[in-house]
């Protein structure tokens, strides 16, 4: 196993778009890990959610939250990134500026119909638009090599 340069993290990170997030509440005691897109560059992932459980725990404790970022071939071939930071939910002119990209990302996503204005059944939910400020990045990788495996015997 071999560990990733920072540099090899992120550029993992840019190239896919779903991960695992890890969030805590401290008011259940209770951790929680949910699969969501995202966009990254710049130090920063970007997300969409809806009100529900994860932006609960989000807002309860916004420290020490984690992205996780996998590729796996089989269980001798793979890569996994974390990024760890700190979640801020974007209000305000923040949000203002944001949001026409944030949207048109998940316009063909999960989120799309719940999001949607022309939904006949229900009004559109709003979107919370939030960012993980990634303040440690480590990253991992095994690739098994079938030549190399018999050199040793």
């Amino acid at each position: 196993m071999a560990s990733l340069s920072q540099e090899h993290a992120r550029q993992f990170l840019e190239r896919h778009r779903v991960g695992r997030l890890g969030c805590f509440s401290p008011e259940v005691n209770r951790t929680y890990v949910v699969p969501l897109s995202y966009v990254f560059n710049n130090g920063v992932a970007r997300f969409v959610s809806l009100e529900g459980q994860k932006v609960r725990y989000l807002r309860e404790h916004p420290e020490g939250i984690c992205l996780e970022v996998d590729d796996v071939d089989d269980e001798q071939n793979w890569t996994s990134v974390i990024a760890t930071g700190r979640f801020e939910e974007l209000v305000g002119a923040r949000r203002r500026e944001a949001e026409k990209a944030a949207l048109s990302r998940v316009a063909g996503g999960p989120l799309r119909f719940a999001l949607a204005e022309a939904d006949i059944y229900r009004p559109p939910e709003r979107a919370v638009l939030w960012t993980l400020h990634v303040e440690e990045l480590t990253g991992r990788r095994e690739k098994w090599d079938f030549a190399e495996s018999f050199r040793y015997w």
